[in-house]
């Protein structure tokens, strides 16, 4: 006996089922679209804060990890200044990881960025003989606004005398979506602090 299968109408089949869930599936999840922006932070700003994040761990008495991640729509060009970041680190302050990103006005991803765009230069203060401290520079200014920045920083630094600071705020014509703090220490630290105007 002689079988004979024809795969023509499962092959059509599958090709129509890949086809329509190709787009849904290549699509990229949108972030930071302008339109998500309230109405009320688009008054008399340049840029707002989407995100502002920053996450503190003390992993014994002079050691800690410093987490941040930063998000900020360019409203136009008197806040172009805010793509331009600099991070500074010498031998007991070190840079980890650094990942950076921008967005269109509608979320699109614009561009990553990648080792070759980042450029690393000296910090001389001009009256040092000598200095370790150095800056990693990079940026993401875009012509068409709004547009959105984002970067992320994790750094480690031996000898630390105090916590990272924090301001739920950036500036002046600048607004604030979202702004969050977080320290995490050993079981048997004494943290202390302060609450002003929160």
């Amino acid at each position: 006996m002689r079988l004979k299968f024809n795969f023509l109408p499962y092959f059509a089949v599958f090709f129509l089922v890949f086809a329509f869930s190709f787009p849904l599936s290549a699509q990229k999840k949108l972030m930071y679209p302008a339109s998500d922006i309230p109405e009320n932070l688009l008054k008399n700003s340049n840029a707002v804060v989407r995100e502002d994040i920053t996450k503190f761990e003390a992993l014994n008495i002079g050691k800690g990890k410093t987490y941040m991640r930063f998000a900020i729509t360019i409203l136009n060009k008197k806040a172009d200044h805010y793509a331009e970041v600099s991070i500074g680190y010498d031998n007991l302050r070190k840079i980890k990881s650094l990942k950076g990103r921008s967005f269109d006005r509608s979320g699109r991803l614009i561009t990553q960025l990648k080792n070759k765009d980042i450029k690393d230069y000296s910090s001389f203060d001009g009256f040092s003989i000598y200095t370790d401290n150095r800056i990693k520079y990079f940026d993401l200014r875009y012509p068409d606004y709004p547009y959105t920045i984002e970067y992320e920083v994790e750094i480690e630094k031996d000898g630390i005398l105090s916590f990272p600071g924090w301001r739920p705020y950036s500036g002046f014509n600048i607004s604030s979506q979202k702004s969050s703090l977080e320290i995490t220490v050993p079981e048997n630290y004494n943290l202390r602090y302060e609450e002003l105007n929160i």
